[in-house]
């Protein structure tokens, strides 16, 4: 039957309309269901949306509290008002008596530690008010290490934004400033990192703004971590700008920050806000679908609670395509189902209508299980431990990291109440605390202002920072909390305040035994500043301490020795060692009325945290050179006495001698033995008169530089000694050790050897014998020993062996005056050296005596 008849028949007419009405529903109901599966997928899409939306911003408002934290608490630290207090005492602070330098420095110790143990920081600076905003304590983070800027690199800013808005903030208030790129001496820091500034200013006790603390945040991994989305969300893509619509976050990295790169790249350019719900993009945004409508999840982050525009906005954004391609599937998949059904009898229609029902359920069941993986992979992925709970606060899931920090398997927390992780003590406010926060869920730290404690399985406790997040889900809210142990944090800053306790401590003592000292004790820095001062000092210049603190040392000097002193510090600061000042110069010192006085000064170098200091004791000897004057001055007479007496005497004793040798040759034959032995006794006697004289005479010179020194070969001297000494080849020299060649007057060394070799000579008891001389170096001399194998000298007459006029036998018997020892002792002292007298072993004597490897150009006056 042609097909047209066909359509003609009444019966077939009834089944076309019916076919048509059955393909008619079939649309109708295709239509019905895509519609269905899109309004589903677009409330699962923005669920997705705001979940993700709310973790970026959870991340960016812990930043916000944790930064804010932190410039509060270095506000109070002591370093900080230290420097206030100094800067409003002519650098010394008045309370604990430090200079403003040492609190600079402990402040420099401060922010790198702080840097140290807190890796988002990457700057802190303390800028005071004065001198344009000029920095005073600006410590960075330079690869990875905290450095210290010099103080020559320390930059003016008060023509920063944030400098401004921060010196109009009251006490104790907090700036928050927009994210940009750093910049440092005005031009942006490579490589670019984007910053956050937090600022607080810092006032001075009499309500007078000081300065203010500035803290830089590196939020160059934060803003990594918002613009990363996890490989499950597809096409959904995050952004970020500020409140003037700028570009901080894109997938497009060149137009992130074009604000501070030259050339602005506007949110408001690519969308336009169509409803509540949506966002229409106008043209193509490079690394987005070219065009379409977007839906999206939008939360603003508040910079500042008393300016409202000043936000920080989140956007994330998904392509209508997402949801519009499921529903148009699943469409499809219905028109196919209606038609296949149309084809066989009621029966199968029922039976493909279940089979659809139960593909619906199993998507919806599927789609549900995905969402529960997605957030148990993002919470096992965190770095720190995560706790889901229920309304009632039963545990429902835990992360690995909640397993290593609390020492329990997962299966022994699930199902349990929170309470089992909280110490007993705080078991009993806990439900009313987690009841308050699901009444008013907000994303935010737990216990602000509260030290907060976990428990561990072992049952011990441990200091934690909460941080509560709210997860609504088909069973009700869910609170998400992530859990970080601050043990190392407590324990570092602990740590801290004990060591500046410590030093505190240990700069106490320090001043006490300076202030105790009985000598006046002046401690200055590099530049000649006076930073310390005692008692003692007050006493001695007549200054009262505040007029001494700060001044440079060149006010304690006479006028005439201003100009060489810098010169002499400096020397000083380039080798410094412990050593008396100006020796063989005479050293004089000013009082503040203006009088003069001689001094002695010994410098001793003092290393602290800011650099070495020098520490002068400070001697008044006007008494001593008084006395010194005099002693020096009855010398001479003395010395003047022995040289007219040895004068005077010895012309009459010639006189006699010559007489008495006139009466020898006379009476020579006509007298009888025994007066020829009294003329002989008598010319001895006038002859050792004379002897007397000259070896008092050589006494009085002994210790005088004779010409000026010279070098000396000591093993010559010694040799050239002995042979004029020694003419009988009975007698032996033998030299030890490494003789040196010396810059020293020759005359008082020969003298030395002179006497000690001729007595090792005249006083042996044998007709021949060994002198040995020895050497060796040491502490700026050299070591002498004239050793010999005689009959040495008894221990009871060793102590009197350097008297003058002592003589071991009579003079009958050895021609002597008994000075040589005398004479000997007087010019290795006066010299600088010691002499001693030592047995030999294991017979004869030693003569030990130092002598200097240096002897200045001119002595002084031997002094008796």
């Amino acid at each position: 039957m042609p097909f047209s008849r066909f359509l003609l028949s009444k019966d077939k007419r009834v089944f076309v309309r019916t076919l048509l009405l059955f393909l008619l529903l079939a649309l109708l109901l295709s239509a019905y269901y895509g519609g269905k599966v899109h309004t589903k997928g677009v409330m699962e899409l923005e669920q997705q949306l705001t979940t993700l939306t709310d973790k970026k911003s959870a991340e960016l408002q812990l930043l916000l509290v944790n930064i804010q934290k932190d410039v509060q608490f270095l506000e109070k630290t002591p370093g900080v008002q230290g420097i206030v207090r100094a800067s409003f005492n002519a650098g010394l602070d008045p309370l604990q008596g430090d200079s403003l330098e040492i609190w600079r420095a402990r402040l420099k110790q401060i922010f790198s530690a702080y840097l140290v143990a807190n890796p988002a920081l990457n700057q802190i600076r303390f800028i005071g008010i004065a001198d344009e905003g000029q920095e005073l304590v600006r410590v960075d983070r330079i690869d990875g290490t905290p450095v210290a800027v010099a103080d020559n690199q320390l930059q003016p800013k008060a023509a920063r934004d944030y400098f401004m808005a921060i010196a109009k903030l009251g006490k104790d208030s907090v700036y928050i400033s927009d994210i940009s790129l750093n910049r440092e001496h005005g031009r942006l820091s490579q490589p670019l990192t984007p910053m956050i500034r937090a600022g607080m200013p810092v006032y001075r006790q009499d309500g007078q703004l000081f300065g203010m603390l500035v803290l830089n945040a590196d939020v160059s991994r934060l803003l990594a971590s918002i613009g990363s989305i996890p490989f499950e969300f597809g096409q959904i893509r995050t952004l970020m700008v500020n409140a003037e619509g700028d570009y901080l976050v894109h997938p497009d990295a060149a137009q992130s920050f074009g604000f501070d790169l030259g050339e602005r790249h506007l949110w408001s350019h690519d969308f336009n806000l169509v409803s509540p719900r949506e966002l229409a993009a106008s043209h193509s945004l490079p690394g987005l679908p070219q065009s379409g409508t977007f839906y999206f999840s939008k939360k603003n982050i508040a910079l500042d609670p008393d300016e409202p525009q000043r936000v920080l906005t989140l956007l994330t954004l998904a392509p209508e395509s997402i949801v519009l391609n499921r529903a148009i599937m699943a469409g499809s998949y219905c028109l196919l189902a209606i038609g296949i059904l149309g084809l066989i009898c009621g029966g199968v229609f029922y039976y493909f209508r279940m089979k659809l029902f139960l593909k619906n359920e199993q998507f919806k069941l599927q789609a549900v299980s995905e969402l529960e993986t997605l957030l148990r992979q993002v919470i096992e992925a965190a770095p720190y431990a995560q706790v889901l709970i229920n309304q009632a606060g039963v545990i429902e899931m835990v992360n690995a990291q909640t397993e290593a920090l609390f020492g329990y398997e997962r299966a022994e927390l699930l199902g349990k109440p929170i309470e089992t992780l909280i110490p007993a003590r705080f078991h009993h406010q806990h439900p009313g605390l987690r009841n308050a926060f699901l009444a008013k869920p907000e994303t935010r730290p737990m216990g602000l202002g509260r030290e907060l404690y976990a428990l561990r399985k072992d049952g011990s406790e441990f200091p934690v920072e909460i941080g509560l997040s709210r997860i609504d889900t088909k069973q009700g809210a869910k609170v998400l909390s992530a859990i970080v142990d601050i043990s190392e944090r407590q324990h570092f800053i602990a740590e801290l305040s004990h060591r500046n306790q410590a030093l505190s401590s240990l700069e106490k003592r320090f001043r006490q035994v300076i202030e105790a000292a009985p000598n006046c004790m002046v401690m200055t820095d590099n530049l000649g500043r006076i930073e310390l001062v005692n008692a003692q000092t007050e006493k001695l210049f007549g200054y009262l301490r505040e007029e001494l603190l700060g001044q440079p040392i060149e006010m304690l000097i006479p006028q005439r020795f201003r100009h060489q002193h810098p010169g002499l510090r400096s020397g000083f600061f380039a080798k410094p060692e412990n050593r008396a000042m100006g020796l063989g110069r005479d050293l004089y010192a000013l009082r503040k009325d203006g009088s003069e006085f001689p001094v002695e000064i010994g410098l001793s170098r003092v290393d602290t945290t800011v650099g070495i200091k020098v520490l002068s004791a400070i001697v008044d000897i006007s008494e001593r050179k008084q006395f010194t004057d005099e002693l020096t001055r009855r010398n001479q007479e003395l010395n003047n006495f022995a040289y007219v007496a040895s004068h005077d005497l010895r012309s009459p004793l010639r006189g006699v001698d010559q007489l008495a040798t006139w009466l020898e040759e006379d009476l020579s034959g006509k007298i009888d033995p025994e007066s020829a032995e009294h003329l002989r006794l008598m010319r001895g006697r006038i002859s050792r008169m004379e002897q007397l004289l000259a070896d008092l005479l050589a006494y009085a010179r002994a210790g005088r530089l004779e010409g000026s020194p010279e070098l000396v070969d000591t093993a010559d001297l010694v040799r050239d000694t002995f042979e004029l000494l020694c003419l009988d080849a009975a007698f032996r020299l033998q030299l030890e050790g490494n003789f040196p060649r010396l810059r020293t007057a020759r005359v008082p060394l020969e003298l030395i050897f002179r006497n000690l070799l001729g007595n090792a000579i005249k006083h042996h008891d044998r007709a021949g014998g060994e002198i040995r001389v020895r050497v060796h170096p040491g502490r700026n001399s050299f070591e002498f020993d004239v050793i010999d194998d005689g009959p040495g000298i008894p221990p009871e007459l060793a102590g009197r062996a350097f008297s003058m006029f002592q003589t071991l036998r009579p003079r009958d018997e050895v021609e002597g005056s008994g000075m040589g020892l005398a004479i000997v002792k007087k010019t290795v002292e006066t010299f600088g050296g010691t002499i001693s007298l030592t047995p030999n072993s294991p017979r004869g004597a030693v003569f030990s005596f130092s002598w200097p490897d240096k002897v200045r150009e001119s002595l002084p006056e031997p002094v008796s």
